[in-house]
């Protein structure tokens, strides 16, 4: 005799399934993550110890080049990023190496890209991404004005990629809107410019691996 209840049966195992497998997909994905994330963490932070490392190497190395004539700082900082106001749950990581001068004259200016930008480019850490390109190219160490040149490199051991920038620009207070004397190729004001070098690294993290701040743009770029 042909059991009636068969078809029936079969349309219970297929809603149960049907309704049972978002569950069972959801548990498997919190399971996953669960056990993956502290891999996954502990992997993104030994990278970025890495760079900060490599980073304290060729910080060190342009403080022997100084001599103590310029100083240079180091820091390795994260901030929270966000989307509009909302924070999204992962952060932005920088090391910087920067040193900043008076200068009062383009020679002064070449003196400092030649002694300092050697030691970084030499660097068997760093592998290089792009050319020097200058801002303006007819201006940049060829006049004392307001003008700048950078290089972008990657970090061998981490991948994180590295920008070297040197600018020249107004001193402080001496900037006048009025006359747009900061910008490009605008000569410096009264022979007394600013010169900086800085070498930063950035990168998306999972956490903040570094000290953490408001915000990594108050820093020297």
């Amino acid at each position: 005799m042909q059991n009636d209840n068969h078809p029936v049966k079969n349309t219970a195992k297929i809603i149960s399934i049907i309704i049972l497998s978002p569950i069972l997909l959801l548990t498997l994905i919190f399971a996953w993550g669960y056990v993956t994330h502290p891999i996954f963490d502990k992997f993104d932070q030994d990278r970025f110890t890495k760079l900060d490392t490599q980073m304290q190497s060729l910080f060190h190395d342009l403080k022997t080049t100084s001599n103590n004539i310029d100083i240079w700082k180091y820091a390795a900082v994260c901030s929270a990023n966000k989307s509009g106001w909302m924070i999204t749950g992962d952060y932005n990581c920088i090391t910087s190496i920067s040193t900043q001068k008076a200068v009062t004259s383009v020679q002064e200016v070449n003196s400092m890209q030649e002694k300092y930008y050697s030691v970084i480019n030499r660097s068997t850490i760093l592998k290089q991404k792009t050319e020097l390109d200058s801002e303006l190219p007819g201006d940049f160490g060829k006049k004392f004005v307001v003008s700048s040149a950078e290089k972008r490199y990657i970090e061998k051991q981490t991948r994180i990629e590295c920008r070297y920038l040197i600018q020249i620009g107004q001193t402080e207070g001496s900037v006048d809107e009025a006359k747009d004397n900061g910008e490009y190729g605008s000569p410096i004001v009264d022979k007394i410019g600013n010169a900086t070098i800085s070498f930063r690294c950035d990168e998306t993290a999972r956490d903040h691996w570094y000290t953490l701040v408001k915000s990594t743009s108050s820093l020297i770029p």
